[in-house]
């Protein structure tokens, strides 16, 4: 039997073993999917050490760890080295092979919704692996602007130096007084996940166009605390399964996602 497992420090509310016990059922594979807890870099580090007696043959990768599991990589793909960010791990022969999902998760969220981010400026909240890689993505969108706003400067200084000459979009930190009204706001942090989460940061934000908000888990806090500042919230619920599916693809090395159907696996993210 095929192991899998998710790591992060907050795995618990995840649905991805639910999703994807659902999807090995469905498809007569012989897996188990799990969730491992890490509660931060030195359990992480643990957690590779003793990998080889674990016998996974795939890792997804959660908040916080999206960018320092590249540095336990044998084998980047080509967005990796460009984003610094990998949320899915294959293995093979021992080797652990890097890849991103999260670009395109992303990039059929919008599709599945509709959304159309051509000339439009963009507010990404946070400076972490997601934001990384939903900026690469925003680059090929042919939006007009980016403007990163995190506690974080000094990682958000390093995703502008990464990205400021790709495509001739420009990436900047994020100033009230000079971001265009009327933007996109995209939340790459954990906010609306826990009700405990600081929302201080939120603050300078004006009113936008719509909210994408990458988290999928209790969007019922999340839409709460976003509607203040848009009339249309976007869950993420969309580019996890994608990333889902993208995921499958990658471990199976096939095209294992076009057996399945999409809003079923909708239906078993909501409980429905």
């Amino acid at each position: 039997m095929k192991q899998f497992t998710v790591i992060g420090n907050n795995v618990s509310l995840s649905k991805s073993p639910e999703l994807f016990t659902y999807i090995f059922n469905t498809l007569n594979i012989n897996a188990d999917y799990s969730y491992t807890q890490i509660a931060d870099f030195q359990e992480l580090t643990q957690f590779f050490n003793t990998l080889s007696s674990m016998n996974y043959s795939g890792i997804n990768i959660t908040i916080p760890f999206k960018e320092k599991i590249v540095n336990y990589s044998n084998i980047k793909s080509d967005i990796v080295k460009i984003t610094g960010s990998s949320n899915c791990i294959q293995i093979r022969n021992n080797e652990l092979y890097a890849h991103n999902t999260d670009s395109y998760g992303f990039n059929n969220l919008l599709k599945i919704n509709n959304i159309n981010l051509n000339d439009l400026s963009v507010v990404v909240l946070g400076s972490g692996g997601s934001a990384n890689s939903i900026i690469y993505s925003l680059l090929f969108l042919n939006v007009k602007e980016v403007f990163i706003l995190s506690r974080n400067k000094k990682t958000s200084k390093e995703i502008i130096n990464k990205f400021s000459k790709m495509n001739n979009i420009p990436v900047k930190l994020y100033n009230s007084s000079k971001a265009c009204k009327n933007n996109v706001l995209i939340n790459c942090t954990p906010i609306g996940v826990n009700e405990n989460t600081e929302l201080q940061i939120l603050n300078s934000i004006d009113q936008a166009k719509y909210c994408i908000d990458i988290n999928y888990i209790n969007n019922k806090l999340a839409k709460s605390i976003f509607s203040k500042y848009t009339d249309y919230y976007i869950s993420g619920l969309d580019m996890f399964v994608f990333q889902a599916l993208a995921s499958l693809d990658i471990w199976f090395s096939g095209k294992l996602s076009e057996k399945l159907n999409y809003k079923e696996l909708v239906k078993i993210i909501k409980n429905e």
